[in-house]
């Protein structure tokens, strides 16, 4: 793994957040293309007691992180899967699934 290390000639308290309408945060300073930090893309996610962090240079990342718990997975899958996608988890054994729909 390369280590990178991105001078940004910013200071920490001058760094600011903003976020999209879906909530995954962004550099706000990013959105100058002339910043330093304009290639900078990062995202994060926290779990129970686990957080989990990616960092890449300008292309987007997305990450989840999850503790595995009981959830109405059918319930959610529902709400946010394709029909197909669906249809999938619901042919699996009923033990099975959570697992499945967390991956």
């Amino acid at each position: 793994m390369a280590h990178v290390h991105i001078d940004c000639a910013i200071a920490a308290n001058a760094i600011t957040f903003d976020y999209t309408p879906q909530g995954k945060p962004l550099l706000a300073t990013s959105t100058t293309p002339s910043s330093p930090l304009a290639a900078l893309q990062f995202n994060l996610s926290h779990s129970h007691h686990l957080g989990l962090y990616a960092f890449t240079l300008g292309d987007p990342i997305g990450i989840d992180l999850e503790q595995l718990r009981s959830v109405p997975v059918l319930q959610l899958a529902q709400r946010f899967y394709q029909p197909a996608e669906l249809e999938a988890l619901r042919s699996l054994p009923a033990d099975q699934q959570p697992l499945a729909f967390l991956q």
